[in-house]
This record gives structure tokens, C-alpha cells and sequence, in this order.
């Protein structure tokens, strides 16, 4: 009984190692693309691929970052949006 505790709580110290090493790593990436992010500006045209298509827009890799068009903002252009269809994208607000 008290080998079956000890392993419990060894499994637990483990988990929460892990837990604690995805929160440190999900942290440096958002320092890194908010270090990003400081290169663009509003107004800014860019090419970039798409990523995904989703029923509410588009996700979008602009190169340092990836961005997000919402449809109502997509150009009503017949333009290719199929995954890693090259488009040009302009920055509405970062």
C-alpha cells in the first residue's frame, strides 16, 4: 500500500514537471512572436501563404508570423484560397 502512494506521487511530480516545461515553452513563444509582430505595421502589404481555411476565414503564414483573414475582410476577387495558395495580404490592425 504505501509502495502504490509513493508511486502515485511520483507519477504526479512528473506530470506537473511537464506541465510546467509546456507553460515555460508556450511563454517563449509568445515573447518570440511578439518580438515579431514589432516588425509590421497597419497598412503593410505582405505575400503570404495560406495555412488553413476555416468556415470564419483564413489563417494565413506572412513569414515571421501568421495572421488571421476574417471573411467578412477577404477581397470578393475570384482568389485561390486553397492551403499553401500564395496571396497578398494587407495589415488592417496587429
Amino acid at each position: 500500500y504505501i509502495i502504490s502512494i509513493i508511486n502515485v506521487y511520483n507519477i504526479i511530480a512528473e506530470k506537473e514537471e511537464e506541465r510546467e516545461a509546456q507553460i515555460e515553452a508556450f511563454k517563449e513563444r509568445i515573447e518570440s512572436r511578439k518580438e515579431n509582430v514589432i516588425n509590421y505595421e497597419v497598412g503593410q502589404v505582405l505575400e503570404g501563404t495560406v495555412v488553413k481555411v476555416i468556415r470564419f476565414g483564413v489563417y494565413v503564414d506572412i513569414g515571421e508570423s501568421d495572421g488571421f483573414i476574417k471573411t467578412e475582410d477577404l477581397s470578393k476577387k475570384n482568389i485561390d484560397l486553397s492551403t499553401g495558395s500564395k496571396i497578398e495580404c494587407k495589415i488592417i490592425n496587429i
